[in-house]
């Protein structure tokens, strides 16, 4: 069993310096907790062939243990999301509104799985992912944890334009 804090605030701002001109901004937390299958998958080691692009000698396959499965100690996926925009509705053009927002979102923590090769390409880089892989002294592989992990990050941003204008209509609606 598992339990996630779920404290995702929001706040949001609007203020009409000029009738025809609303400014806008906001900014929230979000989170996604893993799924069932990323937690409670039964953990299974198997031995079975695994490409090592490292391997002494060049690239080769090599017969591994490989452990596979859930994970409990998975965290949830947060994110931070800021926009800040206006809506323009002009009195001398009548039914015409514009919209334009700024928006950013900054995701961490993110959910990673089934990535073998990129674990092993990053620990010959630069060392990470040591806790995921065994090698003995001559470099040789002889396990990898193919678990899912929180350790991705991404970012968005952009802008959302909108230009509305109403058609008046006497008999068949807007």
């Amino acid at each position: 069993e598992r339990t996630f804090a779920t404290n995702v605030p929001k706040f949001a701002l609007r203020y009409g310096p000029y009738k025809d001109l609303t400014l806008r901004a906001s900014y929230s937390r979000s989170f996604r907790a893993p799924d069932a299958r990323s937690l409670f998958t039964p953990v299974l080691t198997e031995t079975g062939p695994v490409l090592d692009p490292f391997a002494p000698g060049g690239s080769q396959t090599v017969i591994v243990d490989v452990t596979t499965g859930g994970a409990v100690a998975l965290g949830p996926e947060r994110t931070d999301s800021y926009s800040a925009g206006f809506v323009f509705t002009p009195r001398q053009i009548p039914n015409l509104t514009i919209t334009a927002d700024y928006y950013q979102l900054n995701s961490k923590d993110i959910l990673v799985s089934g990535t073998i090769d990129f674990v092993l390409s990053q620990n010959a880089a630069n060392g990470s992912f040591a806790d995921r892989i065994v090698r003995d002294s001559a470099g040789n592989l002889l396990s990898v944890i193919d678990t899912p992990f929180n350790a991705a990050r991404k970012s968005a941003e952009g802008i959302d334009m909108t230009a509305v204008y109403e058609i008046p209509t006497e008999n068949w609606g807007k």
